[in-house]
């Protein structure tokens, strides 16, 4: 409720992460509807965009854990 969700991505995927929580290479993007508010990234072509550039960043981790077989799962080094 109240701005752009497309500008929400950005901002979090490129400037509040990156900046504030340095560490944090990877995510996950949960896709519920609560309490009236559409979190799914698929709501808008426009958020979906941004979700796509945000990620796309080197800064963040690919996706090395699809067919990880230990518990729990390694730190990035």
């Amino acid at each position: 409720h109240g701005g752009s969700k497309a500008d929400w991505i950005t901002d979090m995927l490129t400037i509040q992460l990156p900046r504030n929580f340095p560490n944090i290479k990877a995510f996950i993007w949960f896709s519920v509807n609560d309490f009236d508010v559409d979190w799914a990234v698929e709501t808008s072509p426009a958020a979906q965009a941004a979700f796509a550039a945000g990620i796309a960043s080197p800064y963040y981790a690919t996706n090395r854990f699809a067919d990880i077989t230990t518990s729990p799962i390694p730190p990035l080094r």
